[in-house]
């Protein structure tokens, strides 16, 4: 089964890499990896933290870097070295049939950390902000996805790399909301606030009756 699953990993890593590729694709497939790209989106979602809640500000900034630092050391050092399957760029058959338009990078490249850290980040923020915005950020997604297509483009990773960097990503996220919606973040029901108005209310009436 495992020598399956690596040989359509590499069929579809040649695929894309020789016969879906185009010019612009690989002018701008480096650039959309890169992380200096997304400080833009970055910024754009800290002000919508700011303008819509802005109390939960320290929270989504320390939420944010645990689940970075969470998916980044679980993925770069203790699953890649432990797996110790070697990049595209890497691979002494593939890498004479790929193009190298980034780095090689990094020996090993199971599971993908920029899909585990922009996932987690994705999944994440979008369950932040629907709480404190009440709006669905499903862009976030669609930013998360394309870096990981790129990542593959490029020839850093394999298909499942970023697969399974996807799924630990979404996992860390649901671990550090959890934990945030169980023990810091504290809502009082809106049934509980009817009833505290009412009291006070009630309260009031009979202090000016008495």
């Amino acid at each position: 089964m495992l020598e399956l699953i690596d040989s359509l990993d590499r069929i579809a890593v040649l695929l894309i890499h020789n016969d879906l590729d185009s010019k612009w694709l690989d002018w701008v497939m480096p650039i959309v990896r890169n992380p200096l790209a997304s400080l833009p989106l970055y910024f754009w979602v800290l002000t919508l933290v700011m303008r819509n809640a802005k109390e939960h500000y320290v929270s989504f900034m320390i939420l944010s870097i645990v689940l970075i630092a969470l998916t980044d050391l679980g993925s770069a050092s203790l699953f890649k070295p432990w797996f110790a399957r070697l990049r595209p760029l890497h691979d002494p058959f593939l890498k004479q049939y790929l193009r190298y338009l980034v780095e090689p990078g990094g020996e090993y490249s199971f599971p993908s950390s920029h899909a585990a850290n922009h996932f987690g980040i994705s999944f994440l923020w979008y369950r932040l902000l629907k709480d404190w915005t009440s709006r669905k950020h499903y862009w976030l997604f669609a930013w998360a996805s394309i870096i990981c297509y790129a990542q593959v483009y490029v020839g850093k990773h394999y298909p499942t790399d970023i697969l399974v960097g996807m799924l630990y990503g979404a996992f860390v996220a649901f671990v550090v909301y959890g934990f945030y919606k169980r023990f810091v973040f504290v809502q009082v029901p809106k049934s509980n606030s009817e009833n505290v108005s009412t009291a006070s209310s009630i309260a009031i009436e009979n202090n000016s009756n008495g």
